[in-house]
């Protein structure tokens, strides 16, 4: 019976000294802990005890050396080489400006719509500078006439003041003054054949006129107002055409010719006769059409 109860005994007697140890280590509560003694160095005062007084910091904890002051001169603002971006850096690359056009100086070209009036024309062109204005000078020669008896033979030559209402000079809409004067023989062929003529010419034809013939001289001043437009290609110089149309008036006073048809004439059928600078006359054609070059 007292060798069953030994390991209760034990038991007990472990448990107390385990209740007495933990009663030692942590007192009850509301009580101080135990005072261990001081602190070990290093773990500062003890709690609600103000911390000990370490004098004066040492003297290499004084103000900053002087080189901790500001930056050097070399760290201002960036020279001026650094300026704006280039374009395409930062935006939308900026539209690029076209070259600048060569301004056009002179024109030279020939007028082949002449032909149909029997006629030989070149032109000449000069700018005015940087105006919107030019001169114009076109020489023609006469070789003929379109009309079936009548040959004329002679010059003209015009004086043009340009007005270049669109465009630039030489290369745009324009509109022309023409001064011009004309002198030419002119000959009307009676008679059966126009080439070799027929019949007697009239009293005031030219004294000089051949058998068959009258001969007189026209000259008139012409003076009227043409409308056209110019284009070069490229538009800085080389290939021109120009167009143009227009009214002239002669102030002349009419020229009459006639051949007169006698019974006795057996190369002639009938009399012939014309007028030049009558009323129908006076007002004549200006036409341009002009193949060149322009620089």
């Amino acid at each position: 019976m007292a060798v069953r109860f030994l390991p209760t005994l034990f038991g007990l007697a472990f448990a107390s000294g385990l209740a007495a140890t933990a009663a030692a280590q942590y007192p009850p509560p509301g009580q101080p802990p135990p005072n261990y003694g001081p602190p070990p160095p290093g773990y500062g005062p003890p709690p609600g005890q103000p911390p000990p007084n370490y004098g004066p910091p040492p003297p290499n904890y004084g103000p900053p050396p002087p080189n901790y002051g500001p930056p050097p001169p070399g760290y201002g603002p960036p020279p001026p080489g650094y300026g704006p971006p280039p374009p395409g850096y930062g935006g939308p690359p900026r539209p690029q400006e076209p070259p600048p056009k060569d301004t056009l100086l002179w024109s030279a070209r020939y007028n082949p719509f002449d032909l149909i009036f029997r006629r030989v024309t070149f032109e000449g062109e000069i700018a005015l500078g940087s105006l919107p204005l030019s001169i114009e000078i076109a020489p023609t020669y006469i070789f003929d006439s379109p009309s079936e008896r009548l040959s004329n033979k002679g010059f003209a030559i015009a004086g043009r003041f340009v007005w270049y209402v669109q465009g630039e000079p030489l290369d745009g809409f324009f509109v022309k003054a023409h001064f011009g004067y004309e002198n030419y023989k002119a000959t009307l062929f009676g008679g059966l054949d126009p080439s070799t003529g027929g019949g007697t010419a009239a009293p005031f034809c030219d004294a000089d006129s051949e058998p068959g013939t009258c001969t007189r001289t026209a000259s008139s001043a012409i003076l009227g107002l043409m409308l056209g437009n110019a284009m070069v290609l490229p538009g800085d110089g080389g290939f021109a055409l120009t167009g143009g149309i227009g009214v002239g008036v002669a102030v002349a006073d009419p020229l009459d010719l006639a051949v007169i048809c006698s019974d006795a004439d057996t190369n002639c059928d009938q009399s012939y006769a014309t007028s030049i600078y009558d009323k129908a006359g006076k007002i004549q054609l200006l036409s341009q059409l002009s193949l060149g070059v322009t620089f």
